[in-house]
């Protein structure tokens, strides 16, 4: 044993020991309780950083180079961290987020930033001007991919501009052009408007550049602006395609939600297709009444004459039919043809091989059709056409999440009895020792034994206990004994034998 260890046992031994026996009572109580208290905290302190609490991301999208250096700063501040499947995301305990985060930046962690027009800053005085309009061109593009990732739906952008090099001659002039590729926030779409809008900003922050030329694309692949078409084009087609889509999907929603309460949830599936008309038409129809005239002028004209020959007289009427003019405007985007596809699934019965799937009968497809063509407003004069057919649907998918939700709530419910358990065991684990800690106090049964209902004050400790070195000696005896019972029962029930076998002996001697 260390010199250390044994001086400090040989202190408690001598010093600690002596004064902890002389406490009352009611100091035993309480160290006691302050022992099991600390244990308990303990063991939860160390399920809750350990594994039970669910980590929270200090940074994601890190690359491998940062997400070393932050790590090693962790271990270097004592935090706990996990690293994400990728490497690319660090995790840590979520009362310590903002710990990290503050000691990180405090050391400019993590360093592979966008430096924007910072990267101008380290140029030196032999860079070629290749190298110069290289690193502008890049800081550019930097500066709006930040100004882009302050819009809220999107989540990140990388930009690429391709700057047309300055010429002689107007017609070999070529255009300025920009892709921007925007990773969206899940669940998220951007409107045509807020793509339109972040093709201006992007055409605003680059000399040249029309916003007809950007082309802008998500992360998933989708064209959401095709450059190359003037902005009136593109405007109107993006117009044109959101006015379609809304048809569809508000026609497609109206009959969802009518065979979802005629079915079942999750039992259909509807897909319309709307054709629009988006010629604007104005037509003039003039109409004429017959039967209806009015006069519009009368001549009449007389002529005199000698008496005998006499005068002359003649009339002239003017007649105007009844006239009704009309001027028609038909407003574009009204329907020319609608098709829809009606999918449901059938009902199951219960059966001794498990659920069988029955698929519909003809009579109620055809009901079915009808309810949904008269929900579309179909035309058959139009051209319209609805197909309802029966299908069974895949659920492996739907199975597979409500087996993990299943299997969540398991593990919830594992983690907590555990947790229980863990807890109770620490508990009884704390109980010994502190029985044990009592038993270096031999006057405390006693003491309570003794003035159990008495109403001497002294009872609450104000008198310290004396042990007799003689009561110590038979305190540890008792103990010994009994430990030994316990222990090996069949040796001292051997002993006790041995002796009454003895005892005969002695008295006849």
């Amino acid at each position: 044993m260390p010199e250390s260890m044994q001086s400090l046992t040989a202190w408690f031994n001598e010093s600690a020991l002596p004064r902890l026996r002389a406490l009352p009572a009611f100091a035993h109580i309480a160290i006691a309780v302050v022992i099991t208290a600390a244990v308990v905290l303990l063991l939860a302190r160390g399920l809750s950083e350990g594994g039970g609490a669910e980590y929270r991301p200090v940074y994601t999208n890190l690359s491998l180079e940062d997400a070393g250096l932050v790590t090693e700063r962790l271990t270097a501040l004592q935090i706990p961290y996990r690293l994400g499947e990728t490497g690319a995301a660090v995790l840590v305990p979520p009362n310590r987020v903002i710990e990290a985060r503050l000691a990180l930046a405090k050391d400019g962690l993590p360093r592979n930033k966008r430096s924007g027009l910072g990267l101008l800053e380290g140029s030196g005085l032999g860079e070629t001007q290749v190298v110069i309009d290289a690193k502008l061109l890049r800081a550019q593009e930097q500066e709006i991919e930040t100004t882009l990732v302050g819009i809220l739906e999107v989540k990140d952008a990388r930009v690429h501009l391709a700057v047309a090099p300055d010429v002689l001659f107007e017609e070999d002039k070529v255009p300025t052009t920009a892709a921007v590729m925007l990773s969206l926030v899940p669940g998220v779409n951007l409107s045509g408007d807020r793509v339109d809008s972040i093709r201006r900003v992007v055409a605003a922050a680059v000399s040249g550049l029309s916003p007809d030329q950007v082309t802008v694309t998500d992360s998933l692949g989708r064209l959401l602006a095709r450059g190359g078409r003037t902005d009136s084009e593109a405007l109107l087609s993006d117009r044109r395609l959101k006015l379609q889509r809304d048809v569809e999907t508000h026609l497609s929603e109206k009959v969802s939600i009518l065979l979802g309460d005629v079915l079942g949830p999750h039992r259909s599936t509807v897909a319309v297709n709307a054709t629009l008309d988006f010629n604007a038409v104005e037509r003039e129809v003039t109409t004429y009444d017959p039967d209806r005239s009015s006069v519009r002028s009368e001549e009449r004209k007389e002529e005199t004459g000698a008496v005998d020959e006499g005068g002359s007289e003649s009339s002239i009427t003017n007649y105007e039919l009844n006239t009704r003019v009309e001027r028609v405007a038909s407003a574009p985007g009204s329907i020319l043809r609608l098709s829809a596809a009606v999918f449901v699934e059938g009902t199951y019965t219960e059966s001794d091989e498990g659920p069988q799937y029955v698929p519909r009968t003809a009579e109620e497809l055809e009901r079915i059709r009808s309810m949904v063509s008269s929900a579309l407003g179909s035309d058959t004069k139009r051209g319209d056409i609805v197909t309802v057919m029966d299908q069974q649907f895949d659920r492996t998918v739907e199975h597979g999440y409500q087996a993990a939700i299943e299997q969540a709530q398991r593990n919830d419910l594992i983690y907590t009895i555990a947790l229980r358990l863990i807890l109770l065991v620490g508990i009884i684990s704390a109980y010994r020792p502190i029985k044990r800690l009592l038993r270096l106090f031999p006057h405390f049964d006693s003491a309570f034994k003794a003035r159990e209902g008495s109403d001497d004050p002294e009872f609450m400790g104000l008198e310290k206990a004396e042990i007799s070195v003689e009561e110590e000696r038979r305190r540890q005896i008792h103990e010994e004994v009994t430990g030994l019972a316990v222990d090996s029962p069949e040796n001292v029930a051997q002993l006790v034998r041995t002796w009454l076998a003895d005892a005969p002996q002695k008295e006849r001697r």
